[in-house]
């Protein structure tokens, strides 16, 4: 009776913590998820990879799971620590400790993908607005058979702004072997853009 006695409140404490992390953990997932449902992302990124395999990616549902089980992983901590199960403790305690460590950089590199994405996103639109408004883009398409060259054009420039962006948003995670060998190849590709531009124009 003693031994229960002195083990009973850390056992409720411990379902205490479950319940409120797991609840909190669902709030989490249906905020995430209400969230990037209102803002359109599997719509706006299905539309623009244009891929039947992208398309059946569930972007909002990946980001919902992504924070309801880091939420119920802060919650086992919580758990075990009061239980004093510090053989569980000790890994989940060190895993959360790694996920903190890069989440600012997550954090950033994120930014700097909207950023990217929004901007590439805006030349794209330009672009298909500007050459829709002309005849030339229609005939040169329809001689060619090909596609509207303006809609080849903004998909260039689409990629074009989300390469020149990859340097930063991996030097934001700090990955050190890939930050200099992607500057690397992006400064080379920019400067064959001249001669590239130089032979498409006299190629039409």
């Amino acid at each position: 009776e003693a031994s229960l006695g002195q083990y009973l409140p850390s056992v409720l404490g411990a379902v205490a913590i479950l319940v409120v992390g797991l609840l909190v953990a669902l709030l989490v997932r249906s905020l995430v998820r209400n969230g990037l449902n209102r803002l359109g992302v599997n719509e706006r990124i299905h539309s623009q990879t244009q891929d039947p395999a992208a398309g059946r990616l569930d972007v909002v549902g990946i980001a919902a799971s992504i924070g309801f089980w880091f939420i119920i992983i802060i919650t086992l901590i919580g758990v075990f620590s009061v239980l004093r199960f510090d053989g569980l403790y000790a890994p989940f305690s060190a895993l959360v400790a790694e996920v903190m460590l890069y989440l600012p950089r997550i954090f950033l590199a994120g930014v700097l993908a909207l950023i990217a994405w929004v901007l590439a996103i805006v030349l794209k639109l330009a672009i298909n607005k500007l050459t829709a408004a002309t005849l030339l883009d229609e005939k040169l398409s329809e001689s060619a058979g090909v596609r509207p060259i303006g809609l080849i054009l903004g998909d260039v420039v689409f990629w074009l702004v989300l390469l020149l962006f990859l340097p930063a948003i991996v030097s934001a995670l700090q990955i050190e072997g890939l930050t200099a060998p992607l500057t690397d190849l992006t400064q080379r590709f920019t400067a064959t853009l001249p001669n590239i531009f130089a032979a498409a124009v006299i190629g039409f």
